[in-house]
Parts: C-alpha cells; structure tokens; sequence
C-alpha cells in the first residue's frame, strides 16, 4: 500500500513539473486546462457555477442512458471516415438549475470536424436534472466524453 501511494505521489510530481502535460499522446487529455469563468462566458457578478455539488447532474434514466444517447446520436463525419479517424472529444458545459445546457466548451480534441459533430451533440440534448446541495438546485459543471471510432466503438 505504502508503496502504491508513493507512485501516485511521484506521478503528480512529474505532471506538476511537467506544467500539467503528459508525455503519452495516446492519453485523452494532453494537457491540465485551467477553465476560467469567463471562458464559459461568466462575467463577474453572475452566479457561481459549481464543480462538485452534493448530488451531480444526471442525464434522464442516468450515466448508461447518456452514454447511449452519444451513441446513437453521434454521427461519424464523412472526412474522418475517408481517413479512417478515430478520437475522443472532451465536452464541458453547464447544467443549469432547471436542466438547460448552457456555455459549452471543448476540453480536448483534435480534429475540427470531430469537435464540430461532438458540439451539435450537446444541443440534442433533453433537460437534466440539475445538481443540487441541500435540495436547492444548483449550476454545475460537467465534463463528458464523446468517443468517435472508425469501424465502431466497443463498449
């Protein structure tokens, strides 16, 4: 265990000194991104927009529902099938207090047309139910992956 721990302490030494990178470029994030609010268009004055809330936002019917939802809404552009690409985008955005997504952004991507397809996802959408603290309905941050695999992706 002890040394477990070790590792994971000499790993987040190497990434800290390494200014955030990783050296894999088969990793999904190459780089640690430090979002600013007003990145996602927060101005200051406006309500806080909450990483972690004692109930996170959850797409309807959950995680497994999501994740079938990307699937079967996800649509493959042709350039990337002509060059047989594959990739993961890295969505963030906001769930609002009543559900509506709202400012979002690319974390991680590189091909345009990838991000392209991966944003039009996130305006398909139906209305979340909002993370909350305490029962009171709050703005949250969440992050998702949209995964685009030449020939299919395998669950």
């Amino acid at each position: 265990m002890k040394f477990q721990v070790a590792i994971a302490f000499f790993l987040i030494f190497i990434v800290v000194q390494k200014g955030g990178e990783c050296q894999n470029r088969d990793s999904v994030i190459t780089k640690v991104y430090d979002l600013q609010p007003e990145s996602f268009g927060l101005k200051g004055g406006e309500e806080t927009v909450y990483t972690f809330t004692e109930k996170s936002p959850e797409f309807p019917g959950g995680t497994g529902a999501l994740f079938q939802f990307i699937k079967a809404n996800t649509k493959y552009p042709q350039t990337a099938q002509k060059e047989k690409a594959s990739g993961t985008i890295l969505l963030k955005f906001i769930v609002e207090k009543n559900g509506l997504i709202s400012g979002e952004r690319i974390l991680y991507g590189d091909r345009a047309d990838f991000k392209r397809e991966a944003l039009k996802l996130v305006k398909l959408m139906p209305l979340w139910q909002p993370g909350s603290q305490n029962g009171k309905p709050l703005r949250t941050f969440m992050t998702v992956p949209v995964k685009f695999c030449y020939g299919g992706c395998k669950d």
